[in-house]
């Protein structure tokens, strides 16, 4: 039976791969993406304050910054098509916070549209 080696050893041995802080942009890419989605699902599922614009643009360029340094590691050929892609992703952030919060009051449905147009629908 092998043993695995000291904690120690084996952080050394993953901080020496080649590959490692590659690896560590994209975790914090995707950790910050992933943080950015969980508040746009949450406004748009449940209209609940979510992604506000002020912390969007920040979480883009972290999530940009991230991702791009990440993929200035990789080889040429995927270098390009990786940082475009996610600069894209991050790219949409701001566009989506507060994406259609505050049209409809939480709970109530109104199945002709936003009570606003209904008002004004009627008053014509």
């Amino acid at each position: 039976m092998t043993l695995l080696p000291t904690p120690s050893v084996l952080l050394r041995q993953i901080l020496q791969d080649q590959y490692a802080i590659t690896v560590a942009a994209f975790a914090v890419a995707a950790i910050f993406l992933g943080i950015a989605l969980g508040l746009i699902f949450r406004n748009l599922r449940h209209n609940e304050p979510g992604l506000h614009a002020p912390l969007a643009l920040p979480l883009a360029v972290l999530i940009s910054a991230a991702g791009v340094f990440g993929a200035g590691e990789l080889s040429a050929q995927w270098s390009l098509i990786v940082g475009a892609s996610i600069c894209i992703l991050s790219g949409v952030l701001p566009y989506y916070a507060d994406h259609r919060a505050g049209r409809m009051s939480p709970g109530v449905s109104h199945p002709q549209g936003s009570p606003s147009r209904n008002v004004s629908f009627i008053a014509i």
